[in-house]
């Protein structure tokens, strides 16, 4: 009596549950949940203060992780893809991985636009709050923080992660209308730089995946997981 499965999002396997399933989001840190209304002026602008770097405003920004450990496909592809573009404001932050930043930081050199590149950072809100469009693994984590910020993703799924979960958190993106899916094998440098194109010079496709983006979130997940269960436990007691 009052058993449920709560999901991180929708689940894709609900029958074979042997309870009922409630969908209640993916819990997020409380410091990322503060600051998901964070303006891109704000962001750009601690986190120029934070690394003494130059970032712009009115530039578009791409933000670029792997996760924890990086991603070869990710710190290869996209520098590559992005010393082809010529003529576009932009400006790039990279997030490498552990061990990974030296040898992504070759890749940019000689590149004339504004760029951060750090290892990796506890700032993920000021990250994401700079971001007009991210490219990133779909790990439950970072989908749930990219919905929570309203942000235009292209999302490249582990290929290894168990049960192809990290393939299904990108399905649910892409079928919120809140960004595109890229497998592993597809995700090259030619690849990277004509997504890229489409979307500096379309800015109207970010704003609408943007706002779907947001709709697709689960805002308080941690609170409302609770709520279930305080909820049940009171039914049990009558």
């Amino acid at each position: 009596m009052g058993r449920f499965l709560g999901t991180a999002f929708p689940a894709v396997n609900a029958s074979a549950c042997g309870c009922e399933v409630i969908c209640t989001g993916m819990p997020i840190r409380p410091e990322l949940e503060q600051k998901c209304r964070i303006t891109k002026g704000e962001a750009i602008s601690q986190l120029n203060k934070e690394y003494n770097s130059s970032l712009r405003e009115d530039l578009y920004t791409l933000l670029i992780f792997g996760g924890s450990q990086g991603a070869a496909t990710f710190n290869k592809n996209l520098p590559e893809a992005l010393k082809q573009l010529s003529g576009e404001n932009f400006q790039v932050i990279h997030l490498t991985g552990k061990g990974k930043l030296e040898e992504t930081l070759q890749r940019y050199e000689n590149l004339s636009f504004p760029r951060l590149v750090l290892e990796s950072s506890p700032f993920m809100e000021l990250f994401l709050g700079s971001a007009d469009l991210v490219f990133s693994r779909s790990g439950g984590s970072s989908v749930a923080e990219l919905a929570l910020f309203g942000k235009n993703a292209v999302l490249i799924p582990y290929p290894y992660a168990a049960e192809d979960h990290q393939n299904d958190n990108a399905s649910f993106y892409v079928e919120a209308g809140a960004g595109e899916k890229i497998s592993d094998r597809e995700f090259t440098s030619e690849k990277a730089l004509e997504i890229v194109k489409k979307h500096i010079r379309n800015p109207a496709l970010g704003a609408e995946r943007s706002r779907k983006a947001r709709q697709a979130a689960y805002p308080h997940a941690a609170a409302v997981f609770l709520d279930l269960i305080a909820g049940r436990e009171k039914k049990k007691e009558k």
